[in-house]
């Protein structure tokens, strides 16, 4: 009686891994990725990989996909593509010939906690869990992205993070319920080093500049900034509701280009940029001073339930949340875009499944706990909106699959 369910966990466990193994495989050949996106995949971002994703619902309160996510930790992550044309995303100057190819990247990231959640971003709801105490953690994320029509003449960079948190989470009770108030700051330190390829770099003409004229010695870009979060939430037997705000300093990273006096003007006769003397401030701010990656300030307030059912909680463990949110980036957004629910439910205590809709987007998985080590799988879209430098970005959109793999100590 007893070998039957640990080897319907173990069948399981091949499972979820074997298809994601396998999809990943049938995606391998299509890597193709622009350098600027690197900071608009969600893990990148702080916001955790695919625990975090599940049912497109990042939050920082009370998300009831996220319970459990508590010690310290290893987490290995592998992102998907992205799905977003060059020619609405990339200058006229550096713009690709062909609109119809697809952005990717193969992201790993490595995280680790004490005190709390231990996930990059440290985010509340986990730690409010645990209690009336101070939490840290350190993410490191190591990103080999690429961009080009196919892999003889592909492109590339190499873009690194470290990041870490620090914060205080207080509990308190009043009126019959259960109140955590907390924040944290997370400074953030990233680079981008440029690889070796054919056609990274198109004129207006659609006339291709090779790497090996020169560009070769493009200099690695890297930058440093600090973020602050904090957040409320309000917990009575299995209802919960919060209000938080994300990176309420509007960090920006204003990368400084190393080496760059030794390349400038090289750049800008193979771009037809203006010299510097002759170039307008606006042409100066947008391809002569640098790159800078803007993380907009968010804030977000919803509601959760997470019922205990009787008798079976040892079966299944279903779980619920609604929210709403909102980005403070200077740009019109759609009221739909900021509405996400979702939902999990836990079966036998080791399997989850999970799925939600985001930002107009549906998104899915499944995970399972194995012992120490815990395996997730899924499917996600999501969208968003950027800038490089002070050329404004359109909405882009991203899909994809995407494998966690942890640790749990």
């Amino acid at each position: 009686m007893y070998a039957q369910p640990q080897r319907l966990k173990l069948i399981l466990l091949c499972a979820v891994l074997g298809l994601t193994v396998a999809v990943a495989a049938v995606h391998a050949d299509t890597v193709v990725y622009h350098p600027e996106l690197a900071p608009r995949f969600p893990s990148v971002e702080g916001q955790g990989g695919v625990m975090a994703l599940q049912g497109g619902l990042p939050s920082l309160f009370g998300n009831p996909a996220a319970a459990g996510r508590h010690g310290s930790g290893l987490h290995l992550y592998s992102l998907g593509w992205s799905t977003v044309p060059f020619d609405r995303l990339i200058p006229a100057w550096q713009r690709s010939s062909d609109s119809d190819n697809r952005l990717a990247g193969l992201l790993l990231q490595l995280e680790s906690g004490l005190g709390g959640r231990a996930a990059g971003g440290g985010y509340l709801a986990g730690v409010a869990r645990t209690g009336t105490g101070f939490n840290t953690g350190l993410m490191l994320t190591s990103q080999l992205i690429a961009v080009g029509d196919n892999l003889e003449e592909m492109a590339g960079a190499l873009e690194f993070q470290i990041s870490a948190h620090f914060g205080w989470v207080q509990e308190f009770q009043a009126l019959d319920s259960t109140w955590t108030a907390g924040g944290q700051v997370r400074p953030m330190i990233r680079t981008h080093t440029p690889l070796a390829g054919e056609s990274l770099f198109m004129l207006e003409d659609d006339t291709p500049v090779p790497r090996e004229d020169g560009l070769d010695g493009l200099p690695s870009l890297s930058g440093i900034t600090l973020a602050l979060d904090g957040g409320i939430t309000w917990q009575r037997d299995a209802f919960s509701a919060g209000l938080y705000g994300r990176n309420l300093s509007a960090p920006a990273i204003d990368y400084t280009l190393n080496s760059y006096g030794e390349v400038r003007d090289e750049l800008m006769d193979q771009f037809g940029i203006p010299s510097r003397s002759t170039a307008s401030s606006e042409d100066r701010s947008r391809y002569l001073d640098g790159i800078q990656y803007r993380i907009p300030a968010t804030a977000g307030v919803g509601v959760a339930w997470d019922p205990v059912i009787p008798d079976y909680s040892y079966l299944i463990n279903p779980a619920f949340q609604l929210e709403y949110r909102t980005v403070f980036d200077g740009e019109p957004m759609d009221p739909w875009y900021g509405l996400h629910a979702g939902g999990q439910v836990e079966i036998l205590q080791f399997l989850r499944l999970w799925g939600g809709w985001g930002q107009g987007q549906i998104s899915g998985g499944i995970g399972a706990r194995f012992w120490l080590i815990e395996i997730a799988g899924a499917w996600y879209s999501t969208q968003g909106r950027g800038a490089i430098g002070a050329e404004p970005l359109p909405q882009w959109s991203q899909q994809g699959f995407s494998l966690e793999i942890g640790l749990r100590l």
